[in-house]
């Protein structure tokens, strides 16, 4: 046996040789798990998308409203927060007197309230029960909508999914306009009916990002109760591509389907204003 030979003998025993040197250069080149699943290792997930999910509907998971606290709020009454400011139901995130989102779905409803405490009994879609129609005292205006069997007032007003820049990963929470901000989130609609793209092309729901403003003053109503309320939204910029992938393109259909099911807002969380228009 020549030195050569032995040499290698040894190599081999302790793995040393040529080919297994090779292989440890290799493995110790080779990319961390993460790494290989950050460039494209989840793909084989794709065919999957959205399995096993079908179950999880609506009525499983805590949907988030988003609403003005009043004097009147329960959290306000437990010291949890103050009046005047906006507020997630499922997180608890208060995001003060500024609210930014992202429409991302839009829906007419009617909106039936408690006569003895304005809260939220249930929402229906506009036309699917048949209201009795109440003429105003003084035989001017449109006629009140009341629901013939309980008495209660019935409302047209608007429901929206919004996703929040800020967290655009967290999915989408749900707003509603109360009777006291109606008058704001009309004019927001014709603003987000008018919006058009940089280019001049007619922009879709979700192209901006907008601020849903809370007032610095109260208001008073037709039961001289003082309440806060929105008075104003202003547009923002315009939706990257990473905040439409991130937070608009997941959720669109989602929150669409969670709309149609006209799910009521916790009546702790959205005061009725009672205001007689």
């Amino acid at each position: 046996m020549t030195l050569q030979d032995k040499v290698e003998e040894r190599d081999m025993a302790f793995g040393l040789n040529s080919k297994n040197q090779e292989t440890g250069r290799q493995a110790a080149e080779a990319k961390p798990v993460d790494e290989q699943a950050a460039a494209g290792g989840e793909e084989f997930l794709n065919q999957f998308a959205g399995e096993g999910l079908e179950g999880i509907t609506g009525n499983a998971v805590a949907i988030p409203w988003i609403s003005i606290m009043q004097d009147r709020t329960q959290h306000v009454i437990d010291g949890v927060c103050e009046a005047g400011v906006w507020r997630n139901s499922a997180t608890g995130t208060v995001y003060g007197k500024v609210l930014r989102v992202i429409p991302v779905a839009f829906k007419v409803i009617w909106n039936e309230r408690d006569e003895d405490t304005g809260k939220t009994v249930t929402n229906y879609e506009p036309g699917s029960i048949k209201p009795r129609l109440v003429k105003p005292k003084d035989g001017r205006g449109f006629p009140k909508m009341e629901n013939q069997e309980t008495g209660n007032k019935i409302d047209e007003t608007f429901m929206y999914a919004v996703v929040l820049p800020e967290a655009p990963t967290e999915g989408f929470a749900l707003l509603q306009a109360s009777m006291g901000s109606i008058a704001t989130y009309r004019r927001w609609n014709a603003q987000l009916r008018a919006q058009v793209l940089p280019n001049g092309a007619k922009a879709p729901l979700f192209a901006y990002q907008w601020e849903l403003i809370i007032g610095d003053q109260q208001s008073r109503n037709a039961k001289n109760q003082l309440f806060w309320k929105m008075v104003d939204v202003a547009r923002g910029p315009l939706v990257s591509k990473q905040l439409f992938l991130e937070g608009i393109q997941p959720n669109r259909q989602l929150a669409l389907s969670a709309q149609l099911a006209l799910t009521a807002p916790p009546d702790y969380e959205v005061v009725e204003e009672k205001i007689e228009e």
